[in-house]
């Protein structure tokens, strides 16, 4: 697999929160360059632009609600509000972190991107927690599922983080065949999500698929080819 698909486009796969019409809650992403949304629809799938004042270049992000966080070009965390393509706030935090994801209070998740320590940060009070290291490396994603967070690995792993003591994570589940660099977590009802690995297309890299994980019982299901990914 491209190892710049891998490390650079992998890590930014969000979700918007829950929305009252069925398969139409967009995917929102970045290639690097460009802030994208996708709406898969019913089997089509549209692409669009999303405009910002913020840095051109988006590495890894997360979404909040209507709130999107992501690491800039240079390396700060920064935030705006989907809709709004006038303002663009930043954090005095610095990270090259790969995998950026946000708990249901709207706390930041990321791994350091040298020690490979797990950081909490609070942007509405600005304090920063050290939760310390995690003991497998990240392939570019993290997800809460339950409230628990979970990690998409190498060598085939979901690995489920302790986040009373990130050393003592364990592999949740094995996913042989597949090498995911980004989790989804879909809402398909205001109670109900459906969480999906991405994982590219063993001979197209413009093409992604999403690949039905189930939490509950730990197996693999479908795989349905999502999009044509307009990198540049």
């Amino acid at each position: 697999m491209n190892l710049f698909l891998r490390l650079v486009l992998g890590p930014f796969i969000l979700l918007f929160a829950c929305i009252n019409f069925s398969f139409s809650q967009n995917i929102i992403l970045t290639t690097g360059n460009d802030l994208l949304s996708l709406d898969p629809g019913s089997g089509a799938c549209t692409v669009r632009e999303i405009k910002t004042s913020c840095s051109p270049l988006f590495l890894s992000a997360a979404l909040f609600k209507d709130t999107l966080y992501y690491i800039g070009s240079d390396f700060h965390i920064n935030m705006f509000v989907l809709g709004d393509t006038t303002t663009c706030n930043s954090f005095n935090v610095i990270t090259r972190s790969n995998a950026l994801t946000t708990d249901k209070e709207g706390n930041l998740y990321w791994f350091a991107d040298t020690s490979g320590n797990l950081i909490k940060f609070n942007p509405h009070t600005g304090s920063q927690d050290d939760l310390g290291h995690v003991n497998y490396p990240s392939a570019g994603d993290l997800m809460f599922y339950k409230d628990k967070l979970y990690l998409a690995s190498y060598n085939a792993n979901l690995v489920e983080i302790n986040l009373q003591d990130p050393a003592s994570s364990t592999v949740y589940m094995n996913t042989p065949g597949h090498s995911f660099f980004g989790l989804v977590n879909i809402p398909i009802g205001c109670n109900q999500n459906n969480v999906f690995g991405v994982e590219a297309d063993a001979t197209d890299l413009r093409l992604s698929h999403l690949v039905e994980i189930d939490m509950e019982n730990k197996k693999i299901g479908k795989t349905i080819m999502i999009c044509s990914m307009p990198l540049r």
